[in-house]
């Protein structure tokens, strides 16, 4: 990791990628985002290391952002279930 660079960078839900990366990712992978990994979960991260693994320069932009669906507890834990399950998916495949 480049000094200053930020580590959150990256992070789906809001990102813009470079076609050519995607483009190079997908010649030499074979994919850009891994299928295997269930949707919402951790799929971008993976991304991220792969894109770094090629010297991808990530920028973080802080915005301010507002959230304007309310959620239930239980919608809550269900969706940080399921970011888990993405995270360990993510550990197991860059063991």
């Amino acid at each position: 990791m480049l000094e200053g660079e930020n580590p959150s960078a990256g992070n789906g839900g809001n990102i813009l990628y470079r076609r050519e990366w995607l483009e190079k990712c997908i010649q030499q992978d074979g994919y850009a985002f891994d299928e295997s990994f269930n949707s919402g979960s951790s799929e971008d991260w993976e991304l991220v290391v792969r894109l770094r693994q090629r010297d991808a320069k990530l920028v973080y932009v802080p915005a301010r952002v507002v959230h304007l669906r309310q959620t239930s507890p239980w919608q809550h834990l269900r969706h940080q279930f399921t970011r888990g399950v993405g995270i360990a998916h993510l550990y197991l495949a860059q063991r």
